[in-house]
């Protein structure tokens, strides 16, 4: 299920949430994915986007 919201769009982010909320399929299905979308924001990756962002090496 996917939701295209456009910026701003108070109504629709809240019918989003709800159905977050309240789809235990869906919300199981982001259980089990954060723990490898968590790797991408972890400190060894976040740090070296900031090395090469700001040239230090």
């Amino acid at each position: 299920m996917f939701f295209e919201i456009k910026m701003g769009d108070l109504h629709d982010s809240t019918l989003y949430i709800i159905v977050l909320l309240t789809n235990d399929a869906m919300l199981q299905r982001m259980s089990e994915n954060v723990y490898e979308s968590a790797k991408d924001y972890g400190y060894p990756k976040v740090w070296k986007k900031w090395r090469n962002a700001i040239g230090v090496k």
